[in-house]
């Protein structure tokens, strides 16, 4: 008892550690919202009255929505902010702890919401959530944030934390919390179901008389359905049998890990033991379930489990056992640091909120430190048996652990690899094509011409002829809408001809975004587009000088990139001018890409063609 006693208050010491580390990790510029608005009301608007201000977080908001006589138990949350209040930059709504899901709103406009269908319901309980906020949806002033949550479980209803500040700093906390709480989650889980698999394999095809086998696959199969609940973002099934199914299996593995214990040590009487944990379990897990039914939770039984691994850890350290010193203490010391775990995430619960400790439940990561620990004693004591056989499992196992730990990042790396090579080998056979088919025809056209005198006009027009074909194979570059990048190559291809044509040529380009809706289709709309416009300036203008700009600039609430192609030419009356002059093409050519063009010429005064290119063509312009 002793050492579990300093076993607990290791862990309430690091649960403290945690709890101080979270709150000095706060960045700069985020703002956290200690207080909010709440108004319980199901209606799809945000209610006019009601409207009552209460701490951050609130848990427990269930039996106060079903007093207002609601079918399906929801609760609205209003904060107010100033701009001033939160970084610069990119910004970000970062929330946690939010029972289940809900839909964001800043300023009246729908920024993010945690699901996609109105019939689908999110496990969110658990699941932190960084959402990106518009720009445009940022007042200079002040701005309010709704949040209309809705419950998918009709008895679990509360609000956690919520965040607001720049992307930058709130990312770091949302990986954090994120890898904690799920992927880890899932990462441990998901090892532990290997294990159990070949647990499972090798007590059906050797080892079937070991009832230590047979155990520690149960305690496998039943810690990964109760831990399915923090990995899941949509319920498999209908959300309170899902939760419930979950919650009832925790009290099966004070049973399960007692019996396996009891049976490794060879603890006397350990029939008439076991057959005592699995009653109490049983019976704990059905007052929890109608206790769930009732409306009212399951913290209590919670507790009685706790108190019962207690008293069942100093029956295994009193009873009279076989073995080594080390696997005892082994096994004592992994219950230990289990109850240990369980109190931690007790006092982390909806209804008490003692700590918020490590910032996560530790409980989902019990089953995979129990299950090694079991499966380290049984693999220890088949050892000397098993000789090599038993070292070929373990580094089985150890490999199986570090694929898994690596499969996501190597799928991505080679669907990346493969869709590059995809894209790449048809660039290539592309301007093979043009290179062997359509180019080469053109420059054996243009050597004739030449060759045998014709019309320079000819010549000239065979010459324009490669040139735009060298700008349609330009735009099959992956330039990842680097409109820089398009206008250097586009720069290469045409200024020798405008300085062979008596122009001058200046270039005034700024550094600017890149356009990622810029694919090679859209490029050569682009590419095209200006190629009409020096044209015309070509034909028509009778100018001397040409300039071409590039620099960013925002229209109507949006960000882009903005164009002018600029010559000192005649001119014209733009007001006279009807059609003509390709300028229908270059507005259609432009209207394509989602962008805004126009004109404008005095004359005697040159001419002046505008583009505008949106950076984000997803966001409508504002009217």
């Amino acid at each position: 008892m002793l050492r579990l006693a300093g076993t607990i208050c290791a862990l309430v010491a690091l649960v403290f550690f945690f709890q101080h580390h979270a709150v000095a990790a706060d960045r700069d510029g985020i703002l956290t919202f200690n207080t909010a608005e709440f108004a319980f009301s199901e209606t799809d608007a945000p209610p006019v009255s009601g409207w009552t201000r209460r701490p951050l977080p609130q848990r427990s908001l269930e039996e106060e929505a079903r007093a207002h006589g609601q079918r399906h138990i929801t609760v609205w949350v209003r904060v107010r902010f100033n701009r001033s209040e939160i970084g610069a930059g990119p910004q970000a709504l970062y929330t946690q702890d939010i029972a289940e899901r809900y839909v964001a709103y800043l300023n009246g406009v729908d920024i993010h919401r945690t699901y996609a269908g109105k019939d689908e319901w999110t496990i969110g309980w658990n699941r932190p959530v960084l959402a990106t906020v518009p720009a445009q949806a940022l007042l200079p002033g002040t701005n309010e944030l709704l949040l209309r949550v809705d419950s998918s479980l009709d008895w679990f209803l509360h609000v956690g934390q919520v965040k607001i500040g720049p992307i930058t700093s709130l990312r770091p906390l949302y990986n954090n919390h994120f890898f904690w709480r799920i992927k880890g989650t899932e990462i441990a889980n998901y090892i532990m179901l290997a294990l159990t698999v070949i647990t499972f394999l090798f007590w059906r095809i050797r080892r079937r008389q070991e009832p230590e086998l047979k155990w520690l696959i149960a305690i496998g199969i039943v810690y990964f359905v109760r831990d399915s609940v923090f990995i899941f973002e949509n319920a498999p099934f209908k959300p309170l049998l899902f939760g419930l199914l979950s919650q009832t299996m925790v009290f099966l593995l004070n049973p399960l890990c007692f019996g396996f214990s009891a049976e490794y040590l060879k603890v006397e009487n350990r029939v008439g033991w076991n057959r005592f944990w699995f009653v109490t379990g049983i019976l704990n897990a059905l007052a929890s379930f109608i206790l769930v039914l009732w409306g009212f939770e399951g913290r209590i039984c919670t507790a009685i489990l706790l108190l019962s691994g207690v008293w069942s850890m100093a029956v295994l350290s009193r009873a009279r056992w076989a073995g080594d010193g080390l696997s005892r203490a082994l096994l004592l010391t992994t219950i230990a640091a289990t109850i240990g775990a369980g109190i931690h995430d007790l006092g982390r619960q909806d209804h008490l909120l003692l700590w918020d400790g490590a910032g996560f439940f530790l409980q989902p990561y019990n089953g995979l430190a129990i299950f090694t620990a079991f499966f380290f004693l049984i693999g220890r004591r088949y050892v000397a048996a098993l000789g090599t056989v038993e070292s070929l499992n373990a580094s089985l196992e150890t490999r199986i652990a570090d694929a898994q730990a690596n499969l996501e990042e190597s799928e991505q790396a080679r669907r990346t690899l493969e869709v590059a090579s995809a894209l790449e080998a048809e660039r290539e056979r592309l301007m093979a094509e043009v290179h062997d088919g359509i180019g080469s025809s053109l420059i054996t056209a243009l050597a004739v011409a030449r060759q045998e005198n014709h019309p320079q006009q000819t010549i000239d027009l065979l010459r324009r002829a490669v040139a735009d074909l060298k700008i349609t194979v330009d735009s099959l570059d992956p330039l990842e809408g680097d409109v820089l990048a398009l206008l250097g190559n586009l720069r290469h291809r045409m200024e020798p001809d405008l300085t062979r044509a008596g122009l001058s040529v200046k270039w005034d380009v700024q550094d600017c975004p890149s356009l990622v809706w810029l694919d090679p289709a859209n490029a050569l709309q682009f590419l095209r587009l200006i190629q009409e416009a020096v044209s015309n300036a070509l034909s028509h203008s009778a100018a001397s000088a040409i300039s071409f700009e590039c620099r960013p600039k925002f229209v109507l609430d949006r960000d882009g990139v903005e164009i002018l192609i600029v010559d000192n030419g005649r001119g014209f009356d733009a007001n006279a001018l009807s059609s003509g002059r390709g300028f229908g093409t270059m507005r259609d050519r432009a209207k394509a890409l989602g962008g805004d063009w126009s004109y404008s010429s005095q004359p005697g005064q040159g001419a002046k063609i505008r583009l505008w290119l949106p950076l984000d063509r997803r966001i409508a312009p504002r009217t």
